[in-house]
């Protein structure tokens, strides 16, 4: 089953997610297979970061909320918030998935 992940930064977290950036992104190369769409959240006003979206595929609430809570950025205390909910992937979704 697929969820998606929003998750809200903590105020003032610019300097620790771009210190966590890269390791984060190594991270999702890793679990590759159970990470389907990854991007940030932006604030309207400026476009700065606010946030992660992710689409995940687990078998369960509870193994999706595992694996966002082993990502750097929420190991390192980049999230104030974690908001995981089933998904389903309607439009735009790619043949081999």
């Amino acid at each position: 089953m697929l969820y998606l992940a929003y998750c809200l930064d903590n105020t003032n977290s610019v300097a620790l997610r771009n210190a966590k950036r890269d390791e984060n992104w190594d991270y999702f190369m890793v679990h590759k297979e159970k990470l389907k769409i990854a991007g940030p959240i932006l604030a309207e006003q400026d476009e700065k970061t606010i946030g992660s979206l992710m689409i995940i595929e687990a078998a369960s609430h509870a193994e999706a909320l595992h694996w966002v809570k082993q990502t750097p950025f929420a190991k390192a205390g980049l999230f104030n918030s974690i908001d995981i909910r089933p998904w389903k992937w309607v439009i735009g979704k790619p043949k081999e998935i």
